[in-house]
């Protein structure tokens, strides 16, 4: 979207060129964007390099990273490499469903108020076929609760599924969740709560392949208060690196501990965690973690209360770390 900011990964190879420094630049439709040195420390070196840029205007970008090699370099053609970026201006649409009223819907939409980027429908289940609905842009926007068309459901691009237990949905609309991801490119995020996971009997839908973690058979009742901690993964990925850039906060995090409700420790093949708490048990506990479905993404956060990050008497009034 326009005014974010974008990571460029680039990889770098260089063969005789030790103890120098080279430096990348990023060029923006030809507009000067950034630049970054890197220290040539091998006779063969090799290293990836994520280099933040900020896009401005909307539209097709030809973003282009160059090095200015030494002039001993004999192949200057391999010194630079391009690709298009599709920058858009107009809003992520998105949807919050939960079956029952909690404080993430108010505190995720204080979050998200001055944020141009994203417009958010908030849909909150308050009784049988009664629905509070918040920040809709039309009157008839789901006025019967979740849809059940794909018409319907497609008009967003991103959807949180909160504390909601499977039986909620119809089959059609399970399979139309499925299709939502894999077909049309949307992204899901599982929260956590006592109708979420494997509490929400979700281990037998089929919406279980979806996700990026392993759900056991929900056992006794599961309660604990643990501490975020960043992962390698974590401290790279966008959605997080800025929790723990060495500057406002460390690598363990000290916002304050947050509760869980779904044990959930394992993850598939192919995902990747950027969040996880330590309770003391054999395994970590997986606080946020994704992976590609089909064309789309499916995250999970199996936290009963991220708001804690905003409200407890810890955390500094201007601190936007929750944000």
């Amino acid at each position: 979207l326009s005014e974010d900011e974008v990571d460029v990964l680039v990889e770098v190879s260089a063969s005789g060129f030790a103890g120098q420094t080279m430096k990348l630049i990023v060029r923006d439709n030809g507009a000067l964007a950034a630049e970054y040195s890197v220290a040539v420390d091998a006779a063969h070196f090799r290293r990836s390099v994520t280099i933040p840029i900020q896009v401005h205007e909307s539209g097709f970008r030809h973003i282009e990273v160059s090095v200015q090699a030494p002039r001993a370099d004999r192949v200057a053609a391999n010194n630079s490499i391009s690709t298009l970026l599709n920058v858009r201006s107009q809003a992520v649409k998105v949807m919050h469903f939960e079956a029952e009223p909690r404080f993430e819907v108010k505190f995720v939409r204080r979050a998200l108020a001055n944020d141009s980027a994203v417009s958010l429908s908030s849909l909150v289940r308050t009784g049988d076929n009664r629905y509070l609905r918040l920040g809709i842009s039309a009157q008839d926007e789901l006025a019967d609760g979740f849809p059940v068309t794909a018409k319907e459901l497609f008009r967003y691009q991103v959807l949180v599924i909160g504390s909601v237990n499977v039986a909620t949905f119809t089959q059609q609309q399970l399979d139309l969740l499925q299709r939502f991801v894999s077909v049309r490119g949307g992204s899901v995020l599982f929260l956590g709560g006592s109708n979420a996971f494997a509490e929400g009997d979700w281990q037998a839908s089929t919406i279980a392949p979806m996700l990026p973690v392993v759900l056991e058979p929900a056992g006794e009742p599961f309660k604990v208060a643990v501490r975020a901690t960043v992962t390698g993964a974590g401290r790279v990925h966008p959605v997080t690196k800025g929790l723990f850039d060495g500057t406002a906060r460390t690598q363990a995090i000290t916002l304050p501990e947050l509760a869980m409700v779904n044990d959930i420790r394992r993850i598939k093949r192919g995902a990747s965690v950027l969040l996880q708490g330590d309770d003391g048990g054999a395994a970590p506990l997986v606080m946020l973690a994704w992976q590609r479905f089909g064309a789309g993404r499916v995250a999970v956060m199996p936290v009963r209360d991220t708001w804690r990050w905003r409200m407890h008497a810890d955390v500094p009034v201007d601190d936007q770390s929750h944000q």
